[in-house]
Order: structure tokens, then sequence, then C-alpha cells
């Protein structure tokens, strides 16, 4: 890619090899399990949730908590 503008979106791979992306699509969701594993909190803060809706998900997105910020 070429030129200083790019997007950046968190992507997460848990324990199980599973891949969870950011979807801001509430009606659907690229997650195999169909739910969302990424919330945004708003200025550039996103919270993870681990697990799958089939393993057990609690879905409190604090499993691991991330701030992007440009230096």
């Amino acid at each position: 890619m070429t030129g200083a503008d790019r997007y950046y979106a968190p992507v997460l791979v848990n324990q199980q090899g599973e891949i969870f992306i950011v979807d801001q699509s509430s009606a659907n969701t690229a997650n195999a399990d169909g739910r969302q594993h990424i919330r945004n909190f708003g200025q550039n803060t996103f919270g993870f949730e681990d697990l799958s809706a089939g393993a057990g998900s609690d879905f409190d997105y604090n499993d691991m908590i991330m701030k992007f910020s440009v230096l």
C-alpha cells in the first residue's frame, strides 16, 4: 500500500485459533458465531471478548482492552 492514509482495525485470534474481526454492522457479522467480539468504547479504545458464543462466552468485553494512539 502506498500513501500516508491507511485504515487500521483490531483483530483477535483467540486461544482456540478462532479469528474475530471488528464489524460495524449490527444486522450481520463476519464472525463465525454471528456475534460481536470487539466493542468500540470510543477514543480508539476497544474491548475484546475472547470466547465464541458456543464456548460459554460472557460477552463482558473485558478479556483485553486496547487503546490505539499515534506517536
